[in-house]
């Protein structure tokens, strides 16, 4: 038996069951079953590449949206920044001429102190003599820069002169430990090494020679 695929199948197949309802059992001449099922079929794989189509197109869409943004990366999230300390302020120079500043001498050592605080220590490393010379040489700690006018050292003869430095000049300390050397020519057998800072007033320091 046979059946019509047409789309006059559902047709024919209503009026089939009218005339059997009605008693006519002659059997349909336009009516095709194997139509019908191939019809059926065609119809759920219709449906079932519809579905897969629908789910390309999702998938389709998804991938859109990851190619509209290839380069996106999770970004990390990083500590709050600290800031460097700041540096601490450099010290302005003292001249050892300054009259605030206080001497105070202990043994081979002279400590200069300004406002309670201590500035720098002059203190006698080395000193040789000759009949009519002497080579001194002095270790300075300056805790900030320390400003020196090296013709304010002498050295005292026998005969009581006060006999100057051979090159005279103005030096800067910086912060630390440095070495200041000094010759003296006398007219007499050196004595002692006298430290004179300030105009007016007494030495900040005197070393005897031995």
């Amino acid at each position: 038996m046979s059946f019509d695929d047409s789309p006059r199948s559902g047709r024919g197949l209503s009026e089939h069951l009218k005339r059997l309802d009605a008693g006519d059992h002659s059997p349909p001449s336009a009516l095709d079953i194997d139509g019908i099922v191939r019809g059926g079929r065609r119809r759920r794989r219709r449906r079932t590449v519809a579905q897969v189509a629908a789910g390309i197109v999702m998938l389709a869409g998804i991938s859109g949206v990851a190619l509209l943004n290839p380069g996106q990366r999770d970004v990390p999230v990083l500590p709050p920044a600290t800031s460097a300390p700041s540096p601490v302020p450099a010290l302005p120079p003292v001249n050892a001429s300054d009259r605030a500043l206080v001497y105070q001498q202990s043994g081979e050592t002279v400590t200069l102190t300004r406002n309670g605080t201590a500035v720098a220590t002059v203190a006698l490393a080395d000193a040789t003599y000759t009949a009519s010379s002497a080579h001194v040489v002095l270790t300075i700690t300056a805790q900030q820069p320390l400003v020196v006018d090296t013709g304010r050292f002498i050295v005292y003869d026998d005969n009581g002169g006060e006999n100057g430095v051979a090159t005279a000049q103005t030096t800067r300390f910086e912060p630390g430990v440095r070495e200041l050397t000094l010759d003296f020519s006398t007219r007499a057998r050196p004595a002692a090494i006298g430290w004179v800072p300030q105009d007016g007033e007494g030495g900040a320091g005197v070393w005897e020679r031995p």
